[in-house]
């Protein structure tokens, strides 16, 4: 049996198994579930995997997403609306905060602006 660890220049590496390549322990996402406590599988190769998935299931994975989103909002709308001037308001106090463009403030190009501060 292949060893799945080594240790080499005082540092611990673990083989991918999609790339095949040799990485440093960390570069593992941990998982109880899994031998090693880490995942087969590096993290750089894992969104890869998770970009795939979505892009191939990309109508599958809007409405998923559409439904919860629906399913939170009509659970309790009114807190909802809350936390969204909330949020807005947030977003503003930190966009003029730096210096950002408004919505309405365009060049004659119709680019944002800075504004200044």
């Amino acid at each position: 049996m292949k060893s799945k660890q080594r240790v080499r220049d005082d540092v611990l590496e673990r083989k991918c198994h999609r790339c095949g390549e040799w990485l440093w322990i960390e570069e593992f996402v941990k998982s109880k579930q899994c031998a090693g406590g880490r995942r087969p599988v590096c993290k750089a190769c894992r969104c890869e995997q998770k970009r795939e998935w979505r892009l191939a299931k990309i109508d599958l994975y809007k409405a998923t997403e559409r439904g919860r989103r629906k399913r939170l909002y009509w659970s309790n709308p009114e807190r909802s609306r809350r936390i969204g001037r909330i949020s807005r308001a947030k977003y503003l106090t930190k966009s003029r905060a730096r210096g950002l463009p408004r919505h309405n403030e365009r060049d004659e190009f119709g680019r944002f602006r800075k504004v200044a501060a």
